[in-house]
C-alpha cells in the first residue's frame, strides 16, 4: 500500500505502515483514527487538515457507518493544520509523499 495524497477516509499515517485503518467522528466533531489518534479536520473545504494533536478516543460510534470517515470524504488534499487556526489548513499545498507525511508528523504533538 503506497502513500497517497488524496484523502479517502483511511489514516494516512496507518497507510505508511501497510495499514488500511478507517478514521471515526469523535466527540469534537473531528475524524479520528482508533490506532494510532491521528485526526483529521475537513473544516477547510476540499482539503483535509491533519491536525497538530492527537485524539484521546472519545468516539461517537465505531459501528454506525454514519461516522467512518469512508462516507463523508474522498478525494481530498492532505494538508498541515495552520500555526494560528485551529483545525483550519495552513495553506492549498498537499503533502507530497510519505516523507513529507512523517516529517510533518513529528509537529503532531500532544492532545486535543
Amino acid at each position: 500500500m503506497a502513500f497517497n495524497q488524496l484523502f479517502d477516509g483511511f489514516c494516512p499515517e496507518c497507510l505508511t505502515e501497510d495499514k488500511m485503518q478507517t478514521l471515526w467522528l469523535n466527540k469534537g466533531d473531528v475524524f479520528e483514527c482508533p490506532f494510532c489518534h491521528l485526526q483529521i479536520s475537513l473544516a477547510s473545504g476540499m482539503r483535509a487538515t491533519i491536525c497538530r494533536r492527537r485524539g484521546r478516543g472519545e468516539f461517537k460510534s465505531l459501528k454506525d457507518v454514519h461516522y467512518s470517515s469512508t462516507k463523508h470524504a474522498k478525494g481530498l488534499l492532505l494538508v498541515r493544520e495552520s500555526l494560528t487556526k485551529l483545525y483550519e489548513a495552513d495553506g492549498f499545498s498537499a503533502i507530497k509523499d510519505a516523507d513529507e507525511l512523517k516529517d510533518y508528523l513529528r509537529e503532531v504533538r500532544g492532545m486535543d
